[in-house]
């Protein structure tokens, strides 16, 4: 089995969504101090609020060590939107929605400083570049996002992003994977209520055809 490594949902600093955020778990992991630490609960779901974890920094040693180590990256891409302060990109979720995850409000000085924004084709497929670059050379695997609503029916936003990341994997002749059009056919069972995350049986979907696509000797798209 190859020495995995995933993002959008690591255990050192929680979900992920788009490259920017990848981009900022990276140098995060290279360096402590990359970020703020009054900005790191907005930025990392396991380092602040009712999900902080009491043993952070040992999960967080770990995973440095593992993200050496790995042979294969796995990339999902969830948004195109991003929201920074500076030159930090603060986390969609938990930036938007503080008070669910039990946090203090944001100073009147970050909420006025915060620019929101969504990313566009051209500099996407320049920072996967760039984020591709930063793992020295080790296999990458893309995914995109679940594509369903709890109907089956496509949702048009995700849609296009995964189609932007296809076309940037055959491009760059990275390995891409897409349940999607799998999961359509059974939303309940490989999908929660809330659309957004697998099931059980829909993790296993993913790791099959993970496999798949890190198998391919051509590194070409399996969909």
């Amino acid at each position: 089995m190859p020495r995995l490594w995933g993002f959008s949902r690591n255990k050192a600093v929680g979900f992920t969504h788009g490259v920017d955020e990848h981009l900022q778990m990276v140098k995060f992991l290279q360096d402590r101090s990359s970020v703020p630490e009054e900005l790191i609960p907005y930025v990392f779901t396991y380092w602040g609020g009712d999900q902080l974890r009491s043993n952070i920094e040992e999960v967080y040693a770990q995973n440095q060590l593992a993200f050496q180590k790995a042979d294969v990256f796995l990339i999902e891409l969830s948004s195109l939107k991003r929201i920074f302060y500076g030159e930090v990109s603060l986390c969609l979720t938990r930036f938007g929605s503080w008070k669910h995850y039990g946090l203090d409000a944001p100073s009147s000085a970050l909420s006025a400083g915060v620019v929101r924004s969504k990313i566009s084709k051209d500099e996407l497929y320049m920072k996967l570049d760039q984020l591709v670059a930063q793992l020295g050379g080790r296999r990458v695997v893309f995914t995109g996002h679940l594509n369903s609503d709890k109907s089956g029916a496509e949702i048009e936003t995700r849609g296009s992003l995964n189609r932007w990341l296809k076309e940037y994997c055959v491009a760059s002749g990275h390995s891409f994977y897409d349940v999607s059009p799998v999961l359509r056919k059974r939303p309940l069972l490989f999908m929660d209520d809330d659309a957004t995350h697998y099931t059980r049986w829909g993790r296993r979907l993913s790791f099959l055809m993970f496999m798949r696509a890190y198998l391919s000797k051509n590194h070409k798209t399996c969909s």
